[in-house]
């Protein structure tokens, strides 16, 4: 039988199993769902030899049925160790990419480098932003504020990301959902279903989703800040939309040509009244200059850890998938020499 139709015989058999999914707390209290095509509990466990199996009473069938039921038992016998095998390499597929002090997990870095090819973002950026903003913790909610998630969206953030490009990532009817009214000098972003609104806003767990919706908003920006400075922008200073917003970050480059020397916090007044601490050295308040430098900083000390990210995500992928195209293979050989039997 060849490998291809031992794995097609399989496919109805496999559907009807009783799959359970695993999943597990990975790194930094995160949970998520580790394998999406679910690998049963017995081969997770590694088993060191086949488990006896009391299929059924011998006394109450045939001599033929006996037959029958040996040679299943064998089959299923034989399976154990396959599956220990296939979940090893499968597991591979779970594993952590450790990129300094940081460890993370092969979905989540998967899906940060998939919204980056999607937006056409650098992913060495876009790996470096998600480390500052949350640690890779697509469940990180700070105590104070609205922040959720792998990019910490607030509320009014992400429902506007989600109004103006959702469409692009499958979520266009939740952006038909989402409503605006004026307040103050900004619209007002709101769904008139409170839990369609909070449906929408869990969405900032997905990592893939929350990467490229940040993506997204950056590129935006960007595009903006150079319309209106009238000269192309640092990716260095790529990190500034998303801490200050658009006006906020031409604000900051545009007084950091004019008046470097000027106090940051005075110029970003409620900036500073939510995060003083980034507004200050050895207890004095930063210059414009200085401010931007640290700002800068956030991103420089990060990026070089993220250059081979592609590269090792990929090596993981193929890992991934050599495991489960073996297993299934294996399987179906297996049941295939019983069923002949």
């Amino acid at each position: 039988m060849s490998k291809r139709m031992a794995g097609l015989g399989l496919a109805a058999t496999v559907a009807a199993m009783p799959w359970p999914v695993y999943s597990g707390v990975l790194v930094n209290g995160v949970t998520e769902a580790a394998v999406a095509t679910a690998v049963p509990f017995s081969a997770l466990s590694f088993p060191s030899a086949a488990p006896e199996f009391d299929i059924i009473d011998p006394d109450t069938i045939s001599t033929s049925g006996r037959e029958g039921e040996r040679t299943l038992a064998e089959a299923l016998k034989g399976t154990v160790s396959i599956l220990s095998e296939g979940a090893e390499q499968i597991v591979i597929g779970m594993s952590m990419h450790e990129f300094g002090e940081y460890k993370v997990s092969q979905h989540i870095a998967s899906e940060i480098l998939r919204a980056a090819k999607d937006t056409q973002f650098p992913a060495d950026t876009l790996f470096a932003i998600a480390e500052k903003e949350s640690s890779f913790d697509i469940n990180n909610r700070p105590s104070k504020g609205s922040a959720l998630g792998l990019m910490q969206f607030l509320d009014q953030t992400w429902l506007e990301a989600v109004k103006k490009h959702g469409a692009e990532f499958g979520l266009g009817d939740e952006a038909e959902l989402i409503r605006t009214r004026p307040e103050g000098k900004r619209e007002y972003h709101f769904v008139e279903d409170k839990a369609e609104e909070q449906r929408i806003l869990e969405f900032r767990r997905d990592p893939y989703l929350s990467a490229a919706l940040a993506a997204k908003n950056l590129l935006a920006a960007k595009q903006r800040i150079e319309a209106r400075l009238e000269k192309a922008m640092d990716e260095r200073d790529l990190y500034l939309p998303h801490f200050l917003g658009t006006n906020g970050a031409a604000a900051l480059l545009s007084n950091a040509d004019e008046k470097p020397n000027a106090t940051a916090s005075t110029i970003f007044p409620k900036a500073a009244r939510f995060n003083i601490a980034i507004f200050k050295a050895e207890g004095k308040q930063l210059t414009v200059g200085q401010f931007r430098q640290r700002l800068r900083s956030f991103l420089e000390a990060r990026i070089g850890k993220y250059s081979d990210v592609e590269t090792r995500v990929k090596q993981a992928d193929l890992s991934w998938t050599s495991g489960f195209e073996n297993l299934v293979y294996d399987l179906g050989k297996r049941l295939a020499m019983a069923m002949r039997r």
